[in-house]
């Protein structure tokens, strides 16, 4: 009984040991390392064309092994062109790989982006917004790329940022954070279906697939959101 006892302890001290193994690369990973990726300071691009929409997509793309959810910002302007304003997500902000792996406790973090932000996306909901909400929301952005930020895998991860630039939006986030962001975005576009969500995209599909999932999310959406939680007021909506 005894010897059962301790091999089944032992299994769960060497299985404890694989998972956070599996855990820091995993942060690691995020953080672009293992690659030539170091997270870029955000930028936002100023135009001085009249805009027919203004257009928030919050996105999740693939990255070993979780993935990894982001916001892209955009006006749409007269003949349909669509001009990128800002691309920014949370990232990890360190400098080497033994860095890296503190980001599971938490580390210090950086808004921006880096080059596979700009790629395919696997989901992605479309918002339309009114122009004082747009703006509203690249002053809340700014002034979090200035602010002391921390990375935590399971909590102040990629999806919260997500969750509070929707809440700066005018929209509901999903409470929990610590899920796949293929799974935050679709709950995001779910929670958020009467709200300005004007299409989905769903594993490269925009067609008739991603008609369907948009009208799948349009379901009534909650009446308050969560602005006390994320620390946000709902100015310029």
């Amino acid at each position: 009984m005894q010897k059962r006892l301790s091999l089944t302890a032992s299994f769960v001290v060497v299985g404890a040991l694989l998972g956070g193994l599996v855990l820091l690369a995993s942060t690691a990973a995020l953080a672009g390392y293992g690659a030539a990726d170091i997270p870029r300071p955000l930028s936002v691009s100023r135009s001085k064309a009249e805009a027919d929409a203004y257009l928030i997509d919050f996105i999740a793309r693939d990255a070993f092994p979780f993935g990894h959810s982001y916001v892209r910002m955009s006006r749409m302007l007269a003949g349909g062109r669509v001009e990128t304003v800002s691309v920014f997500g949370l990232y990890p902000d360190v400098s080497s790989m033994d860095e890296a792996m503190l980001a599971f406790l938490g580390a210090p973090a950086k808004v921006g982006f880096i080059p596979a932000d700009l790629g395919q996306p696997l989901r992605r909901v479309r918002f339309k917004v009114p122009r004082a909400r747009f703006e509203h929301v690249l002053g809340v952005v700014a002034t979090l790329s200035h602010r002391p930020m921390t990375y935590q895998t399971f909590s102040e991860n990629c999806n919260a940022l997500v969750g509070r630039t929707a809440v700066a939006a005018g929209l509901v986030a999903p409470s929990e954070t610590a899920v796949l962001p293929v799974d935050y975005i679709e709950r995001l576009g779910r929670l958020n279906g009467q709200n300005g969500l004007i299409s989905a995209f769903v594993d490269g599909t925009t067609g008739r697939a991603g008609r369907r999932a948009a009208v799948r999310m349009r379901i009534k959406s909650p009446g308050r959101h969560q602005a006390k939680r994320f620390g946000f007021s709902r100015a310029g909506q």
